[in-house]
């Protein structure tokens, strides 16, 4: 049987740019047809305790910090009503990637994919169905490097998230439609 091919939405939301070092705060998934079409949408802002500041910042992540406490993400993700474990996340995410991978081939997409898939694979070892995912990946970056090269601003004013999953994955879908109403990169 041959499945559709989709694309699978990835970001997280982290206390630095190194996974040996840091933790992340908040995952987003967004499911779509490779139209960009959404079918399905989970996220989850995981759960930890203060220690996790006085890590961050023996690590040189000031600036991680400093963003995710100005958007809310790290006190909520420390006093939130509505937060998860990494545990937890790991169990809901393989729920859906085991619905979505049966009906599917999934493709990663979003903006520097390997970045977040490295993290989802370190920091939740318990969600092994990220191997069933398709080697061939959507990565925005691509996209952004050509506007580049041809004296454009890609990161400009409309670049700019609250860098929250929801803004960035919605921010990366929105480009990934306008490229493809297009039809040229």
């Amino acid at each position: 049987m041959n499945k559709p091919h989709k694309l699978l939405w990835l970001d997280v939301e982290t206390t630095g740019l190194d996974h040996t070092l840091g933790d992340i705060l908040e995952i987003g998934v967004i499911l779509t047809t490779m139209k960009g079409e959404q079918d399905d949408y989970w996220s989850a802002v995981i759960k930890h305790d203060p220690q996790i500041i006085e890590t961050a910042l023996a690590n040189g992540n000031k600036t991680a910090l400093a963003m995710h406490s100005r958007n809310g993400l790290l006190w909520e993700s420390l006093l939130g009503d509505d937060v998860i474990t990494s545990r937890e996340a790991s169990y809901q995410l393989r729920c859906h990637l085991t619905e979505w991978t049966e009906e599917a081939t999934l493709h990663p997409a979003g903006t520097n994919i390997d970045f977040d898939l490295t993290w989802l694979t370190t920091k939740l070892p318990d969600c092994e169905r990220l191997q069933d995912l398709s080697h061939r990946r959507l990565d925005l970056t691509g996209f952004r490097l050509l506007s580049l090269a041809r004296g454009e601003d890609p990161y400009g004013p409309a670049h700019a998230t609250s860098h929250r999953v929801a803004d960035c994955l919605e921010r990366d879908l929105n480009e990934y439609c306008h490229v493809l109403a297009k039809g040229t990169l």
